[in-house]
């Protein structure tokens, strides 16, 4: 079964993406913006919990428009931010962001 180390994730998230990383009490938010229009938006848990495995890791790949192993290939470097925000652009998603 697939799993990923928070921090791992985390740094992918804002260093490859780019994504915002908005923290709140309980979870960090990450919002992915193309030209100021939030496209993708996730969120993991400040918990003590290291490792991120299913179904949570198929959870969050849904919400940034990508299949569970499309996402382990953007945290391992297979995938990088031009072909995810050609993925991105492709669906035409957008997120409504609750909350933030």
């Amino acid at each position: 079964m697939a799993s990923l180390d928070k921090r791992d994730l985390s740094s992918a998230l804002t260093g490859k993406l780019g994504a915002e990383e908005i923290a709140k009490r309980d979870h960090a938010w990450f919002v992915l913006r193309i030209n100021g229009v939030a496209y993708a938006a996730t969120k993991l848990s400040h918990g003590s919990e290291k490792q991120i495995g299913q179904p949570i890791l198929g959870r969050i790949a849904r919400q940034l428009g990508l299949t569970t192993a499309q996402l382990l290939a953007v945290v391992g470097c297979s995938i990088e931010s031009g072909t995810y925000y050609s993925l991105l652009a492709r669906q035409g998603k957008r997120t409504e962001i609750i909350g933030l």
